[in-house]
């Protein structure tokens, strides 16, 4: 499976980012471009533990069997999968700084390695 701590895997995604424009289509959901990046740059940051987000009681409770489900294949993520209400952007993004935090955060990522990530 492709992941983000193989170096050219990284680079590949960040070339996929520099591509995009603001009036890029949608390929899924409904955030425009600068939205997406804001999201995935927040998922990074759960991911590198820079942000955290409440978890609810069941989410406790049988996470930890749910997670290894979703998460542990190499199949990818499905459309309209559920998200954290915390990490859906609404309100208006520039393009251009988004990218730039999206990158950083990919370069953190991929430099952390698998182990210090949670």
């Amino acid at each position: 499976m492709k992941n983000l701590f193989e170096a050219a895997r990284a680079e590949e995604v960040k070339e996929r980012i520099a591509n995009l424009k603001p009036e890029s289509p949608r390929q899924w959901g409904t955030m425009n471009a600068a939205q997406a990046m804001a999201h995935c740059a927040a998922g990074l940051e759960l991911a590198l533990g820079d942000r955290t987000t409440p978890q609810m009681f069941l989410g406790r409770i049988i996470g930890g069997i749910i997670k290894p489900m979703v998460l542990g294949n190499d199949e990818p993520m499905r459309r309209n999968s559920p998200t954290v209400k915390g990490l859906v952007e609404e309100d208006e993004r520039d393009l251009g700084p988004e990218r730039e935090r999206l990158c950083g955060l990919i370069d953190r990522f991929s430099a952390s390695g698998p182990d210090r990530c949670t």
